[in-house]
C-alpha cells in the first residue's frame, strides 16, 4: 500500500510546456499561411503572363439589332 501513497500528484505536463506547445503550433500555422499566400501569388502571376502571352482575343458576337416595341407611332 505504500506504493499508492507515493504516487505523484502533478505527473502530467506543466503549464509552461503547454504554452510552449501552443506557441509552436501558432508559429507553424502562421508560416503555413504565409507560404500559401506566396505560392498563390506566384501561381496567379504565372497564369496572368500565360494568358497575356499565349491567348488571342476571342471573336466578338455581332451586335444585336435594336428591339422594336409593339406600339405603332
Amino acid at each position: 500500500m505504500a506504493s499508492s501513497a507515493r504516487r505523484r500528484i502533478g505527473s502530467g505536463p506543466g503549464g509552461a510546456q503547454w504554452m510552449a506547445l501552443g506557441g509552436a503550433v501558432l508559429v507553424i500555422l502562421g508560416l503555413t499561411f504565409a507560404l500559401g499566400l506566396v505560392v498563390g501569388r506566384q501561381w496567379a502571376r504565372h497564369a496572368a503572363t500565360a494568358v497575356v502571352a499565349g491567348v488571342t482575343e476571342p471573336a466578338k458576337k455581332p451586335a444585336a439589332p435594336p428591339r422594336r416595341s409593339g406600339i405603332a407611332a
